[in-house]
């Protein structure tokens, strides 16, 4: 074949490839498409209220690459309200799209509502994006510090509340509270509080001011600002527990160490432990009575337990903080063999637990011994377990023979475990009471 017949027939193979490339999209490829983000990126919007002035906060759409403006195009039930535009530069030109509802303007309220987001970048790639809406009422900048009675004492942690997420970078503080005073911030999860406390302590005296100004994470629109003012006197005492916390025995005492002399009547406990009565001794460790010692009046109830105990000085300054334990406390050991009483959920309360809860539930059920036996179950308190059913009945039907035995002598205020009442129930309802529980009096 001559070599211009061979050249033409290549040329047309080349031809008829280049225009079925053509036909099926196998051109020069599109440039791949750009996302878009929205700020707030958590589909809340608000209006917001600064100092009286209501207007919407802005919409902030960051685009993956330079736009060309004019290809942008809004729509959904947010872009299509009346809004003004500003494009400026994030990481590259034109990459950052505002909106702001006119001046003095709102955003419609409503949930379920939207933006769309439609255009193209400068290198030609599509940019199709949408975002779902819910506008709300309007909402004011607001910051709030604990305590608020404008009292604390030198070592007292102070809280910073907002009634939005905070940006923790935008927080400004001032005011002579804390000119010259180290202290550490501690942030919440969800920064909607910061803790302030002393690392040595705030200035005493009268009208000690702090200042707060902060911005919301959600939107740079939505500030706080306030300004407090304290009288700082005197020195909130501490408490230390020990054993702090963990495994313990279950008649193991607690001590608890206090800074200073306490007021013993200022005393309170809380907590799981609480609830198994608990006698309570006061030493001294370096002043008096900064010390005292917890001891179950039978043994502390089995399983993980917390102790939670508040007291005041004899100045009236509360601790600066509860001492809180958490401990791992076996069932007893010794508490018998064969009786209603002695399975692992009774041998939780002690004899004289159980006696006060049967007094107690036997007078608000004086007739009822039925019903008095399902108080006594019920009477520990959560987390603590229940009293067995058949515990129950054992203390109850104690409760009862005492009432048909021996009303005189076990009446309160002594009750069922003065000494009358034991030297009268010992004949009868005591050797009943051991027989059916496995418990010893």
């Amino acid at each position: 074949m001559p070599t211009c017949a061979r050249r033409s027939t290549l040329l047309g193979l080349l031809l008829s490839f280049s225009t079925l490339l053509a036909a099926c999209g196998g051109g020069s490829p599109s440039p791949a498409p750009v996302s878009a983000t929205l700020k707030p990126s958590d589909g809340l919007l608000f209006n917001v209220d600064t100092a009286g002035s209501v207007a919407g906060e802005p919409l902030v759409i960051t685009f993956g690459a330079s736009m060309a403006p004019d290809t942008v195009v809004l729509g959904g039930s947010v872009g299509a309200e009346p809004h003004t535009s500003t494009w400026s530069t994030g990481a590259v030109a034109s990459d950052t799209l505002t909106l702001r509802p006119s001046p003095q303007a709102t955003w419609t309220e409503g949930t379920g509502r939207s933006l769309q987001v439609r255009g193209t970048t400068t290198g030609g790639a599509a940019v199709t994006q949408s975002f779902p809406l819910d506008v709300y009422r309007t909402i004011q900048g607001y910051v709030a510090v604990s305590p608020a009675g404008g009292s604390i004492t030198t070592n007292q942690s102070l809280m910073v509340t907002f009634l939005f997420p905070a940006d923790p970078n935008t927080l400004v503080l001032g005011g002579s509270l804390l000119s010259g005073v180290s202290y550490q911030r501690t942030w919440a999860p969800d920064h909607g509080h910061v803790t302030l406390a002393p690392s040595g302590g705030w200035f005493t005296g009268a009208s000690q001011e702090l200042t707060v100004q902060v911005v919301s994470s959600h939107s740079a629109a939505l500030t706080a600002q306030g300004s407090f003012n304290f009288t700082v006197a005197g020195t909130s005492p501490t408490g230390v527990l020990s054993p702090a916390g963990g495994a313990i025995g279950s008649a193991t005492p607690i001590t608890v160490n206090f800074s200073t002399t306490m007021d013993q009547a200022s005393l309170t406990l809380g907590g799981a432990l609480a609830t198994a009565g608990v006698l309570r001794s006061w030493s001294t460790a370096r002043v008096a009575d900064d010390t005292v010692t917890l001891t179950p009046l039978d043994f502390w109830p089995p399983g993980t337990v917390d102790l939670v105990v508040s007291a005041a000085d004899l100045d009236g300054f509360p601790l600066l903080a509860s001492a809180v334990g958490t401990y791992q406390v076996p069932v007893n050991a010794t508490c018998g063999a064969v009786g209603a009483c002695v399975n692992a959920t009774d041998c939780a309360y002690g004899v004289a637990t159980l006696a006060g809860w049967t007094q107690a539930c036997f007078v608000a059920h004086v007739n009822d011994q039925a019903a008095t036996a399902t108080c006594i179950q019920a009477s520990p308190t959560a987390p603590a377990t229940p009293v067995t059913a058949g515990c129950a009945d054992c203390a109850a039907a104690y409760a009862f023979c005492a009432k048909a035995s021996c009303l005189s002598q076990c009446a309160p205020p002594g009750g069922l475990t003065s000494a009358g009442c034991v030297a009268c129930l010992a004949p009868s309802c005591t050797p009943t009471f051991t027989a059916c529980s496995g418990r010893s009096l």
